[in-house]
């Protein structure tokens, strides 16, 4: 379940992935992080809004898997707006 080896059809093992979702992870935390500090100052954050603070904060991220990069600038904002949405849904109250 957890093994180092390559799987068979190409696709990372676990062990090669946890780098990358411990990096995603730090990505939501400061997402989250910023959200909160900004609505607890008063000031309305939107998705979009949010978005764009984390897809800067992944600027110089360029992660690689088997020798391939496996982040390009429309997947980087693909997983920055996917990050704000967690990061939004997580502090509000399920509205």
């Amino acid at each position: 379940m957890f093994g180092t080896k390559t799987k068979p059809n190409g696709f990372p093992s676990t062990t090669q992935l946890l780098p990358l979702l411990g990096k995603m992870g730090e990505f939501l935390k400061k997402g989250f992080e910023h959200y909160v500090q900004m609505s607890l100052a008063g000031t309305t954050v939107s998705p979009e809004a949010l978005q764009t603070y984390i897809f800067i904060q992944m600027s110089s991220w360029n992660p690689v898997l088997k020798g391939k990069k496996v982040l390009d600038v429309e997947t980087k904002q693909a997983l920055s707006r996917f990050l704000s949405g967690v990061a939004i849904n997580l502090y509000t109250d399920g509205e």
